[in-house]
């Protein structure tokens, strides 16, 4: 293979990853599957199993565990621990929810909040328009607005299928459970947001609380070096980070938006066992602390016993480890982006 790395904007890489995989080309040694159409690829057999290249390979206990996405289980048709495994995350982006907590201490609320009606309280009361928002909802049509709105719905309890890990898809978007989530979400909640919110995406609602015109928002853990960046932010080192509030009934929920890399099949033994040997390098600790400076996502907890822990540019460490019990994932079928 090719010494070297190709980067592509997001549907370019699926493009790209696709022509490879359906035509057995032989040009990447290792190929970055986003959730999203990670299933198709697993379930295409176009992916290598790791145990395959290593029959004792295991993944390390230090690894966090992003709801079993890098599995596939051809038997439920689903990423299920029972499946087989195919790659490692390589980036652990998570949902978080990002708030102002000067402003918070400042109204006298408690931080961080830990239920949605805290969080509606709060955008209740320091709304202020057009100069600041409650809340904001990545409201755009589509990809945004569908994960967005995943974490606050399985904190009610609220997913669109019964039980896929055993195989039962049965649609369940509509119950009560995600009905009251969506009336706190699209109604409660964006009634104290700022107009338009069919034209906010990440990019917009990453602004409006850069620019210091927001309470609060959940916000993918990636935004970290951006929200403190004097060049991009007004407000660098206000924005505090936390674990996702509970819902009624429910619990505390953070949706992963992880990046898992794989093994192509049509590549020779050899690449392959080197590709592995570098996926194994690059989430041992030293590795994972450097990337994480470079504004990365660790996936692996050994970042949490680093000197990074005890550094505010990276307080986002602590609401991720926080958050590892509460991880939960889209709803990952071959055909997710349909129904998305």
């Amino acid at each position: 293979g090719q010494n070297g790395t190709a980067c592509f904007p997001f549907m370019g890489l699926y493009e790209k990853e696709l022509a490879a995989v359906t035509t057995a080309s032989k040009t990447y040694d290792l190929m970055n599957m986003n959730e999203i159409w990670g299933p198709f690829f697993y379930a295409g057999g176009y992916l290598t199993p790791l145990k395959e290249i290593d029959p004792e390979f295991t993944v390390p206990s230090h690894l966090m565990q992003f709801f079993w996405e890098g599995y596939w289980d051809d038997k439920v048709h689903y990423q299920a621990p029972t499946g087989v495994l195919y790659g490692i995350h390589v980036n652990g982006n998570i949902h978080l929810l990002q708030y102002r907590e000067d402003k918070y201490k400042e109204a006298g609320l408690p931080t961080p909040p830990e239920t949605w009606d805290d969080v509606l309280e709060a955008a209740r009361k320091l709304f202020d328009p057009p100069n600041f928002y409650g809340y904001v909802i990545r409201g755009a049509r589509g990809d945004p607005i569908f994960y967005n709105s995943m974490t606050i719905r399985h904190a009610y309890n609220g997913y669109m299928f019964r039980d896929p890990l055993k195989g039962d898809f049965t649609i369940t978007v509509n119950d009560e459970k995600n009905v009251e989530a969506w009336e706190m979400y699209a109604r409660n909640l964006n009634e104290y947001g700022p107009p338009g919110v069919g034209n906010i995406g990440q990019t917009e609602m990453m602004g409006l609380l850069a620019s210091g015109r927001a309470l609060q928002a959940i916000v993918v853990s990636a935004a970290f070096p951006h929200l403190d960046d004097p060049e991009f932010s007004a407000v660098p080192f206000k924005i505090q980070f936390a674990v996702p509030p509970k819902g009624r009934g429910g619990d505390h929920s953070s949706t992963v938006a992880g990046w898992t890399m794989v093994v192509p099949r049509f590549i020779s033994d050899e690449r392959k066992k080197a590709a592995l040997d570098f996926l194994k390098w690059s989430i041992t600790q030293k590795p994972q602390v450097e990337y994480t400076k470079m504004g990365g996502v660790p996936v692996s907890t050994t970042v949490f016993q680093s000197e990074l822990m005890r550094d505010p540019k990276y307080r986002f460490l602590k609401a991720t480890q926080d958050s590892i019990p509460y991880f939960s994932s889209m709803p990952l079928i071959p055909k997710l982006a349909d129904p998305r």
